[in-house]
């Protein structure tokens, strides 16, 4: 995304996330990557309102230690003139 375009923000909604087994952090170096908390991205598909239209977009999420479920809320930045254009953050999914 660009910088100099001008970014806002909205809540969307989690439709549904599907794990990226191939990429994790490995939080315990001692125990293998499936045991001991390993944290992975999702992709995530989710919709979110801009403009009075809704879109629905599939973004790869930050590394999580649970997934997304449906109906989970997650911040859309998204460019003001190109709503696809987006990134999001998951809300409420603390590290344990």
């Amino acid at each position: 995304m660009k910088k100099c375009t001008q970014m806002q923000k909205n809540t969307g909604t989690v439709l549904s996330a599907k794990k990226i087994w191939c990429i994790h952090i490995n939080r315990h170096p001692l125990k293998p990557a499936n045991q001991g908390g390993a944290l992975f991205p999702y992709m995530v598909t989710f919709q979110f309102e801009a403009d009075g239209k809704m879109y629905i977009c599939k973004r790869r999420s930050e590394f999580l230690p649970r997934s997304p479920l449906p109906g989970d809320s997650v911040t859309v930045l998204y460019e003001k003139d190109r709503p696809m254009k987006c990134k999001i953050h998951i809300q409420d999914n603390p590290v344990k």
